[in-house]
């Protein structure tokens, strides 16, 4: 593990206190639990952008004035939506 120090309001120290005497955990270990749940929510947006891109990408080929080669070239176009160049 690595050793961070960071500061907390008083009310936030005081309900930290509080939440480790109730659960029987370290304060550190609330705050390691609150930081993954936050990683990890930040992770399915993220996650779900990039689903919302790809989907739009295949609405944008999905024509009959469409490119012809999106199976052929699929990746330079995700690097084009993505990326914004070519």
């Amino acid at each position: 593990m690595v050793r961070t120090q960071i500061q907390l309001t008083e009310k936030q120290s005081d309900l930290l206190k509080k939440m480790a005497m109730t659960h029987t955990l370290s304060i550190a270990e609330i705050i390691r639990q609150a930081v993954d749940t936050y990683i990890k929510s930040n992770t399915a947006i993220n996650t779900e952008e990039r689903i919302k891109k790809v989907l739009e990408l295949s609405e944008k080929y999905d024509d009959s004035e469409g490119k012809r080669n999106v199976s052929k070239k699929h990746d330079d176009y995700l690097v084009e939506t993505y990326l914004g160049h070519k």
